[in-house]
């Protein structure tokens, strides 16, 4: 498989061919863009998300956030969202860390390497349990988070019955 040469940083001016190209992934396999604050089309424009997601300091209901899109080669092909601490809603749902990678470059560690880099900024920050959920369905999710040494906890029922699951993982 190789190396991955893989960077994680903050989204620049100067990314908007990549973003485009990244996110039209997406919208092509017609699926939600996770996370979901990575879609442009919630922003007035490309410059506005790229100022709203690197400014940490947040809106009243939302918590801290570094928000970071992993590049391979120049390409775009990942975004995490790193939640600095959780409020009610996200031990619920969404956790410390959210992540999410382009269809064609799935089962490549590219989850893997956002999680690990993830789980340092966290431990920095004092972060030693972290809280991460997904869908049941999600077995790909899963299987990184317990390869990165997640374990199950109670899952969080939804008002309409349907199950979140939720995971914890060791970060000391």
């Amino acid at each position: 498989s190789g190396v991955l040469m893989l960077n994680l940083r903050q989204l620049s001016y100067s990314d908007k061919v990549a973003l485009m190209k990244y996110l039209q992934e997406w919208y092509v396999h017609d699926e939600p863009i996770v996370p979901s604050n990575t879609d442009l089309s919630k922003y007035e424009s490309f410059e506005h998300m790229v100022d709203h997601l690197n400014n940490i300091e947040v809106d009243d209901d939302w918590v801290p956030t570094t928000t970071l899109f992993c590049f391979e080669n120049g390409a775009i092909v990942g975004a995490v969202d790193i939640r600095h601490h959780l409020n009610r809603r996200l031990v619920n749902i969404g956790g410390h860390v959210g992540y999410g990678v382009c269809q064609s470059r799935r089962g490549h560690g590219i989850a893997s390497f956002m999680l690990q880099e993830a789980k340092l900024l966290l431990k920095e920050l004092g972060v030693n349990k972290v809280l991460m959920t997904t869908n049941p369905k999600n077995t790909a999710s899963q299987k990184v988070i317990k390869k990165h040494g997640g374990y199950e906890i109670e899952p969080y029922v939804k008002k309409n019955g349907n199950l979140v699951s939720r995971f914890e993982i060791s970060n000391e």
